[in-house]
């Protein structure tokens, strides 16, 4: 059906965003204990 690419489509940029979110908090979290 048209919409499972569309879900799939949506779910996976969730995905992704969630991963990009993790990344950048890890990183912070380095940079900070890195700085003190």
């Amino acid at each position: 059906d048209p919409f499972e690419q569309f879900r799939k489509n949506k779910s996976h940029g969730f995905i992704a965003r969630m991963k990009a979110r993790d990344e950048m908090r890890e990183k912070s979290k380095k940079d900070k204990s890195e700085d003190s």
